[in-house]
């Protein structure tokens, strides 16, 4: 088999598994096509979704061209954030016409938790290769059907963590591990709660946003800000069936961050 592959495919096939930083300058002339970009479409970026964003925009050979949010102004305000950089880029409200972009190779997402696994699916079946937030799934069926999508349709599919990669926590597990505080005998772990169900009263929709999209696949309920925040009071992801709670939020990482720091990962 030829070692020779376009440089479009070899990005495509490497960027979400983290391949391209440490692509060595042989390995890199191999790849043809070195006028290829490839094109990534960013869906949700009121938080996480912007360091998507910054982390794209880093790597040689990719452009973001697409960003979807069911919020008009927040949307407004991440297309001015990209044109910023000289960059112009399409904005959708609604996740299926971006999907139906045929010149984006590659999506990611950084949604509220309920809408990963439908993007996701969606995604596959649109012939995107995808990235997505932890949690990666709310249930055991999501991620089922989402390994089923990613297999069926040939996608490349990753999840992430961030404080898996952040420097202070790869040394500071790595220092537990190596003996830097003694014999670990005592772990005292916090009480992330689990999701509760919720019932806010009604609020007017502010302008610009599609709420009616914002709920997406689950059952539709009237808005309210102390929902539709992440963390207000308390905010969608303390909520069945939007989140799993601070177990699924910070809980991801700080059990993590144990399990690796005493090397118990297996």
């Amino acid at each position: 088999m030829s070692s020779v592959i376009s440089r479009r495919e070899f990005l495509r096939r490497s960027l979400t598994v983290g391949a391209t930083a440490g692509l060595s300058a042989g390995s890199w002339n191999l790849v043809r096509g070195a006028n290829d970009t490839i094109r990534v479409g960013v869906c949700g970026f009121g938080g996480r979704g912007r360091a998507h964003i910054d982390g794209f925009n880093k790597i040689p050979g990719v452009r973001v061209v697409a960003l979807c949010d069911a919020d008009s102004k927040i949307l407004a305000r991440g297309v001015a954030d990209v044109e910023k950089r000289g960059q112009k880029v399409e904005a959708y409200t609604d996740v299926r016409k971006m999907l139906d972009n045929k010149d984006i190779d590659l999506v990611s997402t950084a949604t509220p938790n309920h809408w990963h696994s439908l993007f996701i699916v969606w995604a596959c079946q649109a012939g995107k290769d995808v990235y997505v937030e932890k949690p990666l799934s709310l249930t055991i069926r999501e991620g089922r059907l989402m390994v089923e999508a990613a297999r069926k349709y040939k996608r490349v599919f990753q999840t992430g963590s961030q404080q898996r990669s952040m420097r202070d926590n790869r040394i500071g597990c790595a220092l537990v591990r190596e003996g830097a505080i003694g014999r670990v005998h005592t772990v005292i772990g916090a009480n992330y709660p689990s999701p509760w169900n919720c019932a806010f009263p009604g609020q007017p929709v502010p302008d610009g946003l599609d709420w009616d999209m914002w709920c997406g696949p689950v059952e539709p309920v009237p808005f309210n800000k102390d929902l539709f925040l992440p963390r207000a009071k308390p905010g969608w992801i303390s909520f069945r069936p939007y989140s799993g709670g601070e177990m699924t939020g910070w809980g991801a990482h700080g059990l993590d961050q144990i399990q690796w720091a005493l090397g118990m990962d297996e």
